[in-house]
């Protein structure tokens, strides 16, 4: 399983036991969407640190497009707009109900230890994702 399953695997191995299955796929997509986005932020963060005048050209289009907005605002968009064009994505490819049953139905194939081993690589990628997306912006804060 590559990761993104793992994560949907985690949910189902954490929601299940409670009753709350169905609600792993829901879940699944949320945290696959937000995983991604940290890994385009991450991308973003880390050609404005090694590319000269990346992070430049940004910040003039950020400045023409928003004006004199403020900053939590600014964030609030550029969050909003590339979760709504990703959960889509998410949702109709690999978060179907579909390949989420055959997801499952893989996984539960497998012994106790490696569905452990599996939902424990779909937690550790997702932190990873979100961790990962502030080392380059803290080199970019300090530079």
């Amino acid at each position: 399983m590559n990761l993104l399953q793992a994560v949907y695997c985690n949910q189902y191995y954490e929601l299940n036991p409670k009753g709350k299955g169905p609600a792993a796929r829901q879940n699944g997509n949320m945290l696959v969407t937000v995983a991604l986005v940290f890994n385009f932020f991450t991308l973003m963060v880390l050609l404005a640190v090694l590319v000269p005048g990346f992070a430049h050209f940004w910040d003039h289009l950020f400045r023409d497009l928003f004006g004199d907005l403020g900053g939590r605002t600014i964030g609030r968009i550029i969050a909003a707009v590339p979760l709504a064009l990703c959960y889509p994505l998410v949702r109709f490819t690999l978060g179907t109900q579909e390949k989420f049953d055959q997801m499952i139905q893989t996984y539960e194939g497998l012994d106790p230890e490696e569905q452990k081993r599996i939902s424990n690589r779909g937690m550790i990628y997702f932190f990873v994702s979100l961790g990962v997306v502030v080392i380059p912006v803290i080199i970019l804060v300090l530079r």
